[in-house]
């Protein structure tokens, strides 16, 4: 996400479409769209926090590790995951990379 985010604050995105290289290469329009969207979410998606309680009686407690592609990537299915384990009676416990 890095290089995406050098890509954009950099200029080089404007350079890029000026030149129209984009539309030469073909089906880079949409995976660029598609990185560009998933940079977004990534940089404004909230972690989860620290511990997150068991909903009703807690029954277990779990580790949920965050590395950096799941919490930048897959934000929202890390906060699924967070939601069905509460749910189920665990209190998750995350740590982050």
């Amino acid at each position: 996400m890095l290089p995406m985010l050098f890509y954009q604050r950099l200029g080089l995105q404007r350079v890029v479409s000026a030149l129209g290289i984009m539309k030469r290469l073909p089906g880079a329009t949409t995976r660029y769209r598609a990185n560009v969207a998933a940079a977004s979410r990534a940089f404004s998606a909230p972690s989860p926090p620290k511990v997150t309680p068991a909903r009703g009686e807690r029954k277990y407690r779990v580790g949920f590790f965050l590395g950096c592609f799941q919490n930048m990537i897959f934000a929202d299915a890390s906060a699924a995951t967070v939601r069905v384990l509460t749910h189920n009676g665990c209190e998750v416990v995350t740590r982050k990379m």
